[in-house]
């Protein structure tokens, strides 16, 4: 439950935080894109298909409507593009089919998944405002390379929202990664419940 309010919560802060009159406009009309940067660790282990994979559904079945386009991207020690950045619903609802299935292995390295989204920014169309939506439930094993690459997607024109899950997660680690400022940006979770 506390995930669902957040991910309102986040869509609303993502909304207030659009700094130009095209991006609020586009905003309105809900034109942007929306990435799901989640963490497939072996720490996460069965609780992806639990506990991630209804949560984005939740947040996903708010975001509906067909001027959004959406992706689902995995990561650990490598990334995996489940749902390339599409606004297609039929491709969106078996991305979240394809999401109960994922195979958690592997240490945390979130520049991994933030490269897919560099890439899918710079191909797929980076004049719109795109909000990425970070969960993980560990301590990254690569900051500098998060940080240059949290720093490349901000470059580009997206936002960084962080959810840090369970007891391991460093909330120092997220306000880096995140947008500022981190009391709208990044939060913290006991557990997956």
């Amino acid at each position: 439950m506390k995930l669902l309010v957040f991910s309102i919560f986040l869509v609303s802060i993502f909304h207030a935080s659009v700094q130009s009159e095209d991006e609020t406009d586009s905003i309105c009309n809900g034109d942007f894109d929306f990435y799901f940067l989640l963490d497939k660790s072996g720490s996460i282990g069965d609780d992806f298909p639990t506990y991630i994979a209804p949560f984005v559904e939740s947040v996903v079945m708010g975001l509906l409507n067909d001027n959004i386009r959406i992706s689902y991207i995995a990561y650990s020690y490598d990334a995996e593009v489940i749902l390339e950045i599409t606004s297609d619903r039929d491709k969106i609802m078996d991305g979240l089919e394809y999401l109960k299935n994922v195979y958690a292995d592997g240490g945390t390295v979130i520049s991994t998944g933030l490269d897919e989204i560099i890439f899918a920014m710079k191909y797929n169309g980076t004049n719109r405002a795109a909000v990425i939506l970070a969960v993980t439930d560990g301590q990254d094993n690569d900051m500098t390379s998060a940080l240059s690459t949290a720093s490349q997607v901000r470059r580009l024109g997206a936002s960084i929202f962080a959810i840090g899950v369970g007891q391991e997660v460093s909330y120092e680690q997220l306000t880096y990664i995140a947008d500022d400022p981190p009391s709208t940006h990044v939060i913290m979770i006991d557990d997956h419940n």
